[in-house]
């Protein structure tokens, strides 16, 4: 049975980026280019796991993982920078995000990763 992943970033060439590595993968994706888009989708899909990108215009990464953990939402959450603020990291694990990966993205190491290949296979 194939995972249903959101991918929420600002960057049109990151979205399709990890949609199209992902569905090599066999998940069904969905992208998002913002926040609110992205809690639009939260609320109409059944999701296995969200890709967060943490700062984007308008309600950020962190935001977005408050308001998913203010309603209730179980689905884990992998936040994407290209910053590496360790404070920032630090909050959004706080906050109930269960990984951080940095961009730009090495497919490589994803690819033999295996904490990453253990939230392909939820």
């Amino acid at each position: 049975m194939s995972k249903t992943i959101l991918v929420v970033d600002d960057e049109a060439v990151v979205r399709s980026l990890l949609q199209r590595y992902l569905r090599g993968k066999g998940a069904q994706v969905l992208t998002a280019g913002t926040g609110e888009e992205a809690l639009a989708t939260v609320s109409k899909e059944k999701l296995d796991l969200i890709l967060l990108d943490i700062r984007m215009p308008g309600m950020s990464g962190v935001e977005v993982l408050k308001k998913l953990k203010e309603d209730g939402s179980t689905v884990p959450v992998i936040m994407i920078s290209g910053v590496e603020d360790f404070d920032t990291i630090s909050e959004t694990i706080a906050s109930g995000a269960k990984d951080f990966i940095k961009k730009p993205f090495d497919l490589e190491y994803l690819d033999a990763s295996p904490p990453w290949q253990a939230w392909l296979t939820l």
